[in-house]
């Protein structure tokens, strides 16, 4: 198993299925090292209804999925926004990590 810190925000963990597979007990150890890790540094690590996406200026930002209808009204998201791709597989998906919002989930809320 290991880990990577991306853009100095994303944490992504990984383990290579050829020599151990990702058990039940490993992901459960897993959530509970976060969740203490949460608590030491006071920080959100695994709330699963943000988005995370790039702003104009480049700047990560975090959003609650409830107010992203809200950010594409007011153009803070547009179809070209970069978003955090949350289906990653595999390691060679981390190229594809930022993916534009047109090409999500989100895309339901932009006109056709």
């Amino acid at each position: 198993t290991s880990f990577e810190i991306l853009d100095d925000q994303i944490l992504v963990l990984a383990v290579d299925e050829s020599a151990a597979g990702a058990s039940g007990c490993s992901i459960d150890s897993s959530v509970r090292t976060l969740r203490e890790l949460e608590q030491q540094l006071r920080v959100d690590l695994t709330n699963s209804g943000k988005v995370s996406f790039k702003s104009e200026d480049g700047a990560i930002e975090v959003a609650h999925a409830l107010s992203i209808k809200n950010k594409v009204l007011e153009g803070a998201i547009t179809k070209d926004t970069p978003v955090i791709n949350p289906v990653l597989q595999s390691k060679k998906d981390l190229e594809n990590i930022w993916i534009s919002a047109g090409k999500s989930w989100l895309n339901k809320y932009f006109p056709n």
